[in-house]
């Protein structure tokens, strides 16, 4: 007997007649297809001055702890930590370290290497990171965390960037080229210095075998970005939990020596496209009883390179008997736009998806106003209302 798993993984079933993995499909071409595809709509890029992508035959300096680590690029729960930590192992089959995949997206003889400093210790190597800055035209400076700091059991009271980063990274800046900043970690960092001085930012978190090629690829315009965060990032290593669907007047809005919000929020992520919306219009303006409405919007691809768009529907019940978030997640789509193409997309949108569970234990929809807000992350969106004309008992 035979299933699949994920593309073409074979189950078999042993003497014993315990259903196995066939390992033949381990490794397998159509896994590794699936696996780059994975690590290309995964790659975030935060932000981009016009530095990217990279035109031109460019020497290309690559510099950080995280730059030729396969370790801190895999992350936790995997064969390097568990379940008996491994020292001295390497993967088996493709796999792609940032460094490896300049080299082969760039060419080789293109890309200058240095380590620069170490995530955690006292052992730094800025003065040769420096150097080698100065004989490129662009720096790609990969940082973030390692395995060390990864996984349970390793909660971090400070999310500034460990060891001698921060100082490599302003030495890097000083040097005047420009500066692409690559994180590669596990959990959201302070990174507010990166977003005010780097030219461009690409958040990969554990991006796993093809990750480092997916990151050079990014970089060259080998294909459009389109990933979104599922995390924010926040201002101060105190300001957490941070997350999108606040409540109103949560910390009174703010913490009295921040500014308000989070360095990158939920759903931020950008593309070599512009994409703009418009005409966002509902099925229907009321709902009833065991009802599902269209929410439509219209999306064009304002750019020269076609692109995939994530949109993101956010509702927020206007006033309720119980408190509230000011926007929740209902819904989402990827779509595929050409170049100068406009498409529709529609979002369903069920009654439950607005109902709430009131002090008496019931799970009703309030009769109400509901915003509806749909667009490309939590602060820009396009907004109508719907209404609900009485109390609907789910």
């Amino acid at each position: 007997m035979s299933h699949y798993f994920f593309t073409c993984c074979t189950y078999i079933v042993n003497s014993s007649g315990k259903k196995t993995v066939d390992r033949s499909v381990i490794n397998c071409n159509e896994h590794k297809k699936l696996n780059h595809k994975l690590a290309q709509e995964s790659a975030v890029l935060l932000k981009n001055d016009g530095t990217l992508p990279l035109k031109g035959n460019k020497t290309i300096a690559v510099i950080g702890p995280n730059a030729d680590d396969i370790r801190a690029i895999y992350g936790d729960w995997t064969y390097f930590s568990h379940p008996v930590p491994k020292e001295n192992v390497t993967p088996m089959g493709d796999y792609y370290t940032i460094r490896c995949g300049m080299e082969e997206v760039f060419g080789k003889e293109n890309i200058l290497y240095s380590k620069g400093c170490d995530i955690l210790g006292e052992e730094n190597y800025i003065d040769d990171a420096v150097k080698i800055a100065e004989m490129a035209d662009v720096v790609v400076c990969v940082i973030g965390d390692c395995l060390a700091q990864n996984g349970e059991y390793r909660d971090r009271a400070d999310l500034e960037l460990s060891g001698y980063q921060t100082e490599l990274v302003k030495s890097l800046i000083d040097t005047k080229k420009p500066v692409i900043a690559v994180l590669v970690n596990c959990k959201p960092l302070c990174i507010s210095y990166l977003k005010e001085n780097c030219n461009a930012i690409i958040e990969d978190f554990n991006g796993g075998d093809f990750a480092g090629l997916a990151v050079a690829e990014m970089i060259g315009g080998k294909f459009n970005p389109s990933g979104k965060l599922t995390i924010s990032f926040p201002r101060h290593s105190a300001q957490t939990p941070c997350y999108y669907n606040q409540y109103e007047g949560w910390h009174g809005g703010q913490y009295v020596d921040l500014e308000k919000g989070y360095v990158y929020e939920f759903g931020d992520g950008l593309s070599y496209s512009e994409f703009e919306y418009s005409n966002l219009r509902l099925s229907q303006n009321t709902i009833k009883n065991e009802e599902e409405i269209t929410v439509s919007v219209d999306v064009t691809n304002k750019g020269n390179m076609d692109g995939k768009e994530t949109v993101l529907m956010f509702v927020n019940d206007v006033i309720s008997s119980v408190l509230t978030p000011t926007k929740q997640l209902k819904g989402f789509e990827k779509v595929f736009i050409k170049a100068g193409e406009t498409v529709t997309v529609n979002l369903k949108l069920n009654i439950k998806d607005l109902a709430i569970v009131t002090r008496d234990l019931e799970y009703i929809v309030e009769k109400g106003k509901f915003e509806i807000m749909v667009g490309r992350n939590t602060k820009e969106y396009l907004k109508d209302i719907l209404s609900a004309e009485e109390n609907i008992k789910l």
